[in-house]
Parts: C-alpha cells; structure tokens; sequence
C-alpha cells in the first residue's frame, strides 16, 4: 500500500508540497509516531493544552514518502486517520489558512469544532459547497484527498475554474474497518513513574479491542482508567478489565497509572479471537536532599543523594532538571568539581546501582523562599518522580554581642549594656559568660523566610592538655545563645536553610574559650602597725605602711587555651586586681572643731548610698582604670601569667586647714574595710569581668598630731586580714560582691578643700 500512496500522492517523486492533516483522536499511536519523528509539523489548536487534548488533536504533518508516518498511514488506510492536501505555501501561512474555518457556528449562532479533517466529513461536505465556500476552503490548497468508502480508493478533490472536480484514486490492499487488523498493545511509554501527591497516566492504544476485548494485567503495580482524569479504575471481574465494543472505531485508548513499583504484563484478549500482550514496568524514583533544599550563591553547595530505582531489575537513565521559573540551579558530581552542567537544560545518567550524591548551587539568589524546584525523573518521560523546592540564599558574617558586667549598686551608670564583635575570630574565658546573660550571635540571611541553623564542633587541633581542662566537648549554643562552659577552639556556624551535613551556604566563627586556674596564691596582709607622720618637706600628715604595702596582693594563674599546646588565644587574655572599698570613715579634725570627713558605706542592692563619688568606692584606683596602682600582669613561657599589686592605708591632711589658715591639724583617723579581686578579662571583650580570686582586710587607726611632727596614737592601730578565698573556676564578676565598674575621679583619700 505504501508504493500505491506514493505513487497517487508523488506520481513525479518526492516534492515538499505534500501534507496530511492527522487525527489523534482517531489514533493515538499516530500521535507518538508523529512526536517521535523529525517530519515537519504543528498542532492546528492554539495555545499549551492539557496532556489529553494534545493527545487528541489535529496535527499538519508536511509528509516524506520514505517516512515511518507516511508508511504507517499507508497500512492503516479505511480507518479515517487523515486528509491529504497538496499546498506550495510554508508550514506558518498553510496553519493559519486551516485554522480560518477550524470552527463554525450552528443554527443558534454557537461556536463548534468543524471536525472537516475527518475523510468522512470532509468527502461529504465539498461536494455542497458553492463558488465562494470552495475559495475558503481551498485558498491556497491546490488539492485535497480524502479516503472515499470504498475500500483502498481515495478521492481526488480540486477546483477547475469554479467548479469542484472529484476524482476517484484506486489503492489495491486497503483494510475496512479494524475487524482485520491484528491485536496489538502500544503503550506511549513502557516506564511509568510512581507519583507523590499527583497523577500521571499512560495511554495504552488497545488495537482491535474496538469490538470488545479482556486486558489482563499480572500484579496490581499499575492500574487502568478509561480516560486521563476518571476517578474510578476500568471494571475488572475475575481480575480481567473489560473492554466494550465501541460500534465504530477499531481501537481503544485507555491510560495505566503506576500503583507501585514492579514490571506488569498487560495481556489483550479480543472477543473475536487473537491475543497481544507487552510489559510496563512501575518504577519508583527516591531522592533525599536532608530537609529543605538550601543552597548558595556560586558558593555553600547543597548535596542531593539520588537512591536506585524500584523495581532493582529497571536498568534505564534518569535525570535531574530544573522546573521553569527561579534562578538558574548548576549541578556538580562533587563539593569541590569544578565542572558543572545547567539543571535547566537537565543531567541524564545511569540508575545508580547504590546511593549517589550530587551537589547543586545557585547562580543568582532567589527572590523568595523555595521559588526553584528541582525535578527526578525517567529521562524521556514527562512524568516527574520526586520534586523539591530550593532556595537559593546568603548568610553574611556572625556577629557576637558579649554582656558588659553591670555594677552591682548602680552606682555609676553603663554606658552600654552589651559590645558587639564582628570578624572571623572571639576569644572569651572560660566561666566568664553568665548563664542568664548568654553571648548572643547572630547572622542575617536572604531572601527573606530562610532560617539559620547554629552549631559548634571543636577544631580537630587541640591537644591532649586542653581536653583535660575543658569542661564539656563542646561549650552550650541554643538558638544562637552560647556559654563559656568548655574549653578550646571551637568553629561556630550559622548555617541557611538548615545546611549541616548536607551543605548549603554558612558563616563561620571561630571561638576560642581560655581557661584560668589559680597556681599559686601568695597574697598577705602585712600586720604591722601603720604609722602617722608628717611627710617630709610638706606641710601634710600621712598614714604609712612601713617598706611595704600594709596588703600584699600576689596570684599566679595558668592559663590554658586552643590549639595543640594549649596557647591559642592566651595572648589575648588581660587581668589585674580590683580593689573595692566595703567600708570608710576617714577624716581630719582641726582646732576649734573644723572637721574634714569621708563616709562611705558599701551595701549590695541598696538603693541610695551616702558615698562621695569623686573619691568613689575603689581603693587606690586612678580614674579610668579598672585595677590598682601598680597592678602588674607578667607572662611566661609555661602559659602562666603573674599578677602583683599593692595596697596601703591612704589618709592625709595638710598641718594648717586651707579654708580658715588659722587652725592646725589636731586628729587623723581611718576606719576602713575593702577587697581585692583578681579579675580577668579579654582583648575582644574587655567589658565582660570575671574572678578567680579575692582577699578582704580591715584596718583601724586614729592619731593625733601636731605641726612639730609629734603623733600620738589614740587607740591601738590594727590591720587584719581575711582568709583569702581562691574560686575553684573562673567566676562571672556579677556573681561576687566585686564593684566592677571604672571610678569617675581620682583617689580615696581626703585631703583639705
């Protein structure tokens, strides 16, 4: 038959001005054997159908006479498949002329479908038309031919002058009807991909089953539906699917829906005898990705693990693309490749035989959360097994916000609550951070909705001789709050979209938290009495403590940080001693009853206080500074650090009053308590204090004196010390009675105004 088409449509050999308007409809292995081929072609209706109608429409095919489709049209002529036309214009100006009288109207003025690619409609529709309706049809069609009703002739139709000429073409061998045809089961595709959440159906062109039939399937891994959208499976009593006679055409159409994975064989048993039969096979596509998909900017590439295939005995390719719309996605065979490939034009490779890994970043951020899908599926198959959202985002640098020690009395105001540090690297101490007052970190993320996962891992360099001090493996962090409760180095990370393991875009910081313990605590109160004497070549009294100060403030600390020695981090690390005075009464009295006086009373949480704020409650403090005059902080090789300081009674009075220049000193006195804390800070948090170490004393001393340099002591003088208390770790300052703030002005002394 073939030869005999050939021949009536190309009786002077192949030429380009052959068509055929086929009807998918009719058939739908015309409709694969079309989109499978290279021939010309375009769909009559407008616009992007649903699968089923573009399954089911008319198609202009500029035909080959060597083609599969020409041959395929050949073998199934009387089966109302296709119009043939001969026409000289291109493919764009013969649609638009077909598509002029696609529809018509009926006698209500209705817009219908005007089917004239039937044969057996348009055969019978040309012969009643006039002049002016055969111009339409025709325009620039020179011929038309249709299959005529009787079997193997077509019919020839053209336009001589006005008039419709028609031509009978007779074909030898053409079939009528499907009756002859053998069966046969056409699936468009052999592989259906079990579907999450969605529905994707198979057309299965059932050949001769137009007169009834039975389809048989093996297992339930697929199910058969009648159409692409019904909701209820073909009726199937004792396990067989019944096809019923359709009265016209001698195909059936129905659609397979994969149910579970495995291979099915579909066996066709027409009523009028003849069998045909053909596996499918289910297959089910697995794809992890560890959560929500995150991925950054050329940069913080995502790993996606693709699983074999179910059923194992499925040995085709897959492929991973992208879905239209979002920012372009790359795809890489390893964190570090350098070679990638655009998921939107898709990778294909082999069903693994086990879990293979491939990573994706982004090529522009997203403009909101989740707008690119990445898609798993059969390649050659529109059908999509495993689809996921991603986002493309940024996290930029964390910043840490350190807690300043507060002032436990208020009596002087912060200047600020908490510092903020920026950068890659922190060196904080080890017990400093207040568990109600932890360092807060924070990262800013975008686009906007993508959240920041924290976690901390120690850095795999510290030694032996850091584990041993660290309190935990690794320091306390929820939510971005995090405690020096461990020792070492420590990497902080803020990962977008829930990273982790599985990658995605992350900021680091690298902490290092320093240990401190006391060694050696060599601190003394002196014990000697304290003298009152006029100081030479002036005109003052002054209390003295003999060659050394009246308490002795000594403390070596070891100090133990990251890295394999231990020493990361310890340069960084500052301290001194604080001294605070608990308690003073200290003054001068002049004759006639002039009296110059401190009172100081130091009470934690009090309200009000009676306290001179230019002389303050820090004993021996020059303003601005946090710890005693001559307070010395020496390091050495061993990772020790040595702090000294001194402290002496600090009352003195000039011999004549100042204000009057008439009345001479007669009394001097002290009455006083303080401390002393060893406290330590760091270079990068210089406002967050904390103590190792304190000692407390009390001294009592009241003279008289007289310009000649005569002092008598009234009451026995007295300095005694407390029992020095060494803190077992590192103690937040605002846990001990420390007045951690800096004083305002100068000394605690009094002097004559």
């Amino acid at each position: 038959m073939k030869e005999e088409l050939r021949r009536a449509l190309w009786p002077n050999g192949p030429r380009p001005d052959i068509w055929a308007i086929v009807d998918a409809a009719q058939d739908q292995k015309v409709y694969w054997t079309l989109t499978n081929s290279f021939l010309n072609h375009c769909c009559l209706f407008a616009g992007k159908l649903p699968q089923a109608l573009e399954m089911a429409a008319p198609y202009l095919v500029q035909l080959d006479p060597e083609d599969k489709l020409t041959t395929y049209l050949a073998e199934n002529m009387g089966r109302n498949l296709c119009i043939f036309l001969r026409c000289d214009v291109g493919l764009k100006d013969v649609r638009k002329h077909l598509r002029s009288f696609l529809t018509v109207k009926d006698t209500r003025g209705q817009k219908m479908l005007f089917r004239y690619y039937d044969p057996r409609i348009m055969r019978v529709y040309l012969p009643t038309c006039n002049s002016t309706e055969l111009q339409t049809i025709f325009g620039p069609v020179k011929t038309y031919w249709t299959e005529s009703d009787r079997p193997g002739t077509l019919t020839q139709f053209e336009v001589k002058g006005k008039v419709l000429q028609a031509t009978p073409v007779v074909l030898s061998g053409g079939t009528n009807g499907g009756d002859e045809l053998a069966p046969e089961v056409v699936p468009a595709q052999s592989v259906l991909v079990l579907q999450r959440g969605t529905r994707s159906r198979v057309p299965v062109l059932l050949q001769g089953a137009g007169a009834g039939a039975k389809l048989r399937r093996s297992s339930g891994a697929i199910r058969i539906y009648r159409t692409p959208t019904a909701a209820e499976e073909l009726a199937a009593p004792e396990g067989a699917y019944v096809i019923p006679s359709s009265g016209l055409d001698p195909d059936v159409t129905v659609y397979a829906e994969a149910a579970a994975p495995g291979e099915v064989t579909l066996t066709l048993e027409l009523h009028s005898g003849g069998k045909a039969r053909t596996t499918l096979t289910a297959v089910e596509l697995s794809m992890e990705t560890g959560g929500t998909v995150c991925c950054g900017v050329r940069s913080g590439r995502r790993r996606i693990d693709v699983f074999p295939a179910a059923p194992r005995v499925f040995k085709g390719r897959l492929q991973l693309r992208t879905a239209a719309g979002g920012p372009a996605l790359t795809l890489y065979s390893s964190e570090a490749s350098t070679t990638g490939f655009p998921l939107a034009d898709g990778f294909s490779f082999d069903v693994p035989g086990e879990s293979v890994s491939f990573w994706v970043e982004g090529e522009t951020a997203s403009a909101r959360a989740g707008d690119a899908t990445t898609l798993l599926s059969v390649e050659g198959s529109t059908a999509v097994g495993v689809q996921c959202p991603v986002t493309v985002a940024s996290v930029t640098a964390i910043s840490a916000t350190v807690p300043v020690t507060a002032s436990r009395t208020g009596r002087l105001p912060l200047e600020r609550e908490e510092e903020t540090v920026s950068g890659r690297s922190l060196v904080l101490l080890t017990g400093a951070v207040e568990a109600a007052r932890p360092v807060r970190l924070a990262a800013a993320t975008a686009p906007e909705g993508v959240g920041i996962d924290w976690s901390v891992e120690r850095a795999e360099d510290d030694g032996e001789a850091v584990l041993a001090v660290s309190a935990k493996a690794v320091p306390t962090l929820t939510d971005g709050a995090l405690l020096s409760d461990a020792t070492g180095t420590f990497r902080v990370r803020a990962a977008a979209g829930g990273a982790g393991e599985w990658g995605g875009p992350v900021a680091e910081m690298e902490v290092v938290f320093v240990h401190a313990a006391v060694t050696e605590h060599a601190s003394a109160v002196n014990g000697r009495l304290c003298g009152c004497a006029r100081v030479a070549g002036t005109d003052r009294f002054a209390l003295h403590a003999g060659d050394r100060p009246a308490v002795q403030l000594d403390a070596t600390v070891r100090l133990t940080g990251g890295g394999p020695e231990g020493r990361r981090g310890v340069e960084a690390v500052r301290g001194g001693w604080v001294g605070n005075i608990v308690s003073d009464n200290s003054g001068a009295r002049y004759k006639g009853g002039s009296t110059t006086q401190t009172v100081y009373k130091y009470k934690a949480g009090a309200e009000k206080l009676v306290a001179d704020l230019d002389a303050g409650p820090l004993l021996h403090a020059r303003a601005g500074e946090r710890t005693l005059p001559g307070s010395t902080m020496e390091t050495g090789d061993d990772g020790t650090a040595t702090f000294r300081a001194g402290v002496a009674p600090g009352v003195t009075a000039t011999v004549i009053d100042g204000a009057a220049l008439d009345k001479t000193i007669e009394q001097i006195w002290s009455y006083s308590d303080g401390q002393a804390y060893l406290t330590l800070w760091t270079e990068e948090a210089p406002e967050q204090l904390g103590v190792l170490a304190q000692i407390g004393w009390s001294f009592t001393g009241d003279y008289t004196c007289n310009p000649a340099k005569t002092v008598r002591t009234v009451i026995p003088v007295r300095l005694a010390g407390t029992r020095p208390v060494v803190f077992p770790q590192l103690t937040p300052a605002g846990q001990t009675e420390m007045e951690a703030q800096p004083p305002v002005s100068g000394r605690s002394t009094v002097e004559e105004s």
